[in-house]
């Protein structure tokens, strides 16, 4: 199900997604009122308070909300049996920026795996100790078929796409297929709350 925000008036959009296999991980996304042409995206963990959906060690509470501004931005509580959130959208670069959040059940950990590309990412492989998402190239930076983003809980370097003409493995996998942003529709049987 995939829910482009939409705020009206004084309401914010508040989209929760319950993460995992079995769907056991609460995350919330707030969509805030239009700062001008863009609204700040926020995230709520389960036992944690609202933070802007960039907040990092990093990055000044001010950095956060500046890189935490979007435009074009859906949301996507994706997958069976496992479900996953995906975030989509403009926000810091003129990228397409991907924000991809799952929860390891066994290992009780939520991982968060973000993409920038000049394409939006089409599917994700979820494996026991990693993810990877597959990006199309447009042969700008390569001359590979893909761009692969790999997250995996035995590596640091998880933000740089590897270039590859072959689609990950299937073999016990669960491969999500993501909607693409200009088709967005939003689906009636929603997880969507509004305040």
């Amino acid at each position: 199900m995939t829910l482009p925000f939409s705020a009206e008036g004084d309401d914010l959009e508040k989209i929760t997604c319950r993460l995992g296999n079995p769907p056991s991980y609460d995350i919330t996304i707030t969509e805030s009122l239009p700062i001008e042409s863009t609204k700040l995206y926020s995230i709520k963990l389960p036992n944690s308070i609202d933070s802007p959906i960039y907040s990092g060690k990093e990055n000044t509470p001010e950095d956060a909300i500046q890189l935490s501004r979007g435009s074009d931005v859906t949301a996507s509580c994706l997958g069976h049996p496992e479900k996953i959130l995906f975030i989509s959208g403009e926000f810091s670069s003129n990228f397409i920026q991907g924000i991809i959040f799952r929860y390891d059940s066994k290992l009780r950990s939520l991982q968060r795996l973000d993409t920038y590309e000049r394409s939006p990412a089409s599917k994700i492989y979820l494996g026991e100790k990693y993810f990877s998402v597959v990006v199309p190239s447009d042969f700008r930076e390569t001359s590979k078929r893909y761009l692969i983003y790999k997250y995996s809980t035995h590596k640091e370097n998880r933000e740089t796409p590897s270039p590859s003409n072959k689609l990950p493995n299937k073999k016990n996998r669960q491969i999500v297929n993501l909607p693409r942003p200009p088709e967005a529709v939003t689906s009636p049987n929603t997880n969507s709350r509004k305040n």
